[in-house]
């Protein structure tokens, strides 16, 4: 084999890794698209988890009351509060305090 003839074959070579990087490439830049699309959908779910959460503190002993005053008309035995939630937010999960 001639000098030439390897060096276009490592020029070929070349040529096709040049090409399969900047495939590579493209498909890094839509992938990172899609994680910030990910990450803007996250933090809306996580303000709409803080508003449910906000809605549900601010109902709980109001409700509790009715319902207690609705167990006692009914005469029922066991009456207990609407638990309180704790957020963890470590691990984006809710506790009911009575869990802990």
């Amino acid at each position: 084999m001639s000098i030439d003839y390897k060096l276009s074959i490592i020029i070929r070579s070349l040529d096709k890794i040049e090409k399969e990087i900047q495939n590579i490439r493209i498909r890094i830049s839509s992938i990172e698209e899609k994680i910030g699309l990910v990450e803007h959908q996250g933090e809306k779910m996580s303000g709409h988890i803080d508003f449910i959460n906000n809605i549900y503190d601010n109902i709980r002993l109001p409700l509790s009351f009715f319902t207690t005053q609705i167990s006692r008309i009914a005469n029922y035995s066991s009456i207990s509060l609407l638990p309180e939630l704790v957020a963890d937010r470590s691990s984006a999960r809710v506790k009911r305090i009575a869990d802990q």
